[in-house]
């Protein structure tokens, strides 16, 4: 799998990943959705990955490492236990796309301010108040974000 590009996992009762699962460097597109996976590994070399999809799992949290994804466009962490947005996630600087639906989330960190090219932001289903929501878009006036 020297060369690969999509890799779809989705759907697969996944309660653990090989090792070797994010150290794909030409990977573009990883689909991992609608799994059981409470944690993730390590990041290795994931240079080229634009897609990422790790929606309907019951990950808490996101490794730090993540942070060195330097190219991702787009992220979904729908439906998941997060409780907290993990930093790492606020390094995305490429990130357009973030999609946080269904989550156990009540605040975000001021750091999401740092996402320059953040366009759409979906947070339906998560516990924010109207004081939260408010300044969340105070944060992001140029991204349209769904509550």
């Amino acid at each position: 799998m020297r060369y690969l590009m999509f890799l779809d996992l989705s759907y697969n009762y996944l309660v653990k990943l090989p090792k070797n699962t994010f150290n794909q460097p030409f990977l573009v597109t990883l689909n991992l959705s609608n799994n059981s996976l409470e944690s993730l590994p390590k990041l290795g070399n994931m240079g080229q990955l634009t897609t990422l999809d790790l929606s309907n799992n019951k990950l808490k949290s996101i490794p730090s490492s993540f942070s060195h994804i330097r190219h991702i466009t787009q992220l979904n962490l729908d439906g998941n236990e997060l409780t907290k947005l993990p930093l790492c996630i606020t390094k995305m600087r490429t990130l357009d796309e973030l999609y946080l639906r269904n989550n156990q989330l009540t605040v975000l960190p001021k750091e999401i301010k740092q996402l320059p090219k953040l366009a759409i932001l979906h947070l339906e289903g998560n516990l924010f108040t109207e004081e939260e929501q408010q300044r969340i878009r105070e944060w992001l006036p140029n991204t349209m974000i769904y509550f």
